[in-house]
């Protein structure tokens, strides 16, 4: 992934990892990445989606409800591992910058002064909001700040992350609009899951063919999304007018390195380079 400083954090764009934790190393039967989270960065993803809720009283990774079955064989890993390995990859890449997407579950007892807490150790290194002035900072600014994780919480604001409704809502050019994603069913229309079933179910029942192909997503998920993860059907769907006219700031998706080995990166980058610095 190519980082050019002078693009503000809302002119950026980058793909997304979606449940980026949720690989068969980490003990998940129903996996939506195979790589780790260090492979994908290395490989050039930007942004990690995490789902985590409060298990034992400490925050773990989850999908669901963790305290129903959700797919994972063994212990829930906690938060704050999952968040080492990124910072652990961060330390080795000083000019990189890092977007985390938190999904906090449904969880009386997942506040945001627990989530702060475990947040705590990485503060030097967060882009606060606090932190935020009247626009987004250039990414040159953060990396010499070495600023290099920005989070966004869809559940709350807290002093280490930004409520994401609210602020890719309002500054995001790809999402400062009204109009629904109708493709969308996550995210609450902020950020853009484009590659996900929901999305492809009235596609998807026009022929048998297609209606296999959706059973085929949950035996073997992977291959489910070999021709979605293709670049030329990412780009089509990001023509959403929802979309405001801008390409998605953030693409999600399920196994990342599909889209990676055929030259998806190089699209983004392509959006990154042909974006006007002057808007």
């Amino acid at each position: 992934m190519i980082i050019n400083g002078a693009l503000r954090v809302d002119q950026w764009h980058i793909a997304v990892a979606h449940n980026a934790d949720l690989s068969p190393a980490k003990g998940w039967l129903y996996h939506q990445q195979t790589l780790s989270k260090t492979d994908m960065l290395n490989r050039g993803i930007r942004g990690l989606e995490i789902d985590f809720a409060t298990v034992n009283d400490e925050l773990r990774v989850c999908h669901g409800k963790p305290r129903r079955f959700d797919g994972k064989i063994g212990s829930y890993d906690r938060l704050s591992d999952s968040l080492k390995e990124v910072t652990d990859w961060l330390d080795q890449n000083p000019n990189e910058i890092v977007i985390l997407f938190f999904d906090c579950k449904r969880d009386k007892l997942l506040t945001k002064e627990r989530v702060d807490q475990t947040l705590e150790p990485l503060k030097n290194r967060i882009y606060k909001p606090s932190d935020k002035k009247e626009s987004w900072p250039k990414l040159q600014k953060l990396i010499d700040d070495q600023k290099q994780l920005i989070i966004f919480n869809h559940k709350f604001e807290t002093d280490y992350t930004f409520y994401s409704f609210k602020e890719l809502r309002a500054n995001f050019p790809s999402r400062n609009s009204d109009e629904p994603i109708e493709m969308k069913s996550k995210w609450r229309g902020e950020i853009s899951l484009l590659n996900h079933l929901p999305h492809h179910f009235k596609s998807w029942i026009n022929s048998a063919k297609d209606i296999a192909k959706m059973v085929l997503r949950f035996f073997f998920p992977k291959n489910a999304f070999s021709s979605i993860n293709e670049p030329k059907s990412i780009e089509k769907q990001a023509q959403d007018p929802a979309f405001n006219g801008h390409p998605p700031n953030f693409v999600l998706m399920d196994f990342v390195e599909d889209f990676v080995d055929k030259g998806g990166l190089d699209m983004i980058n392509q959006w990154n380079q042909n974006y006007d610095i002057t808007n």
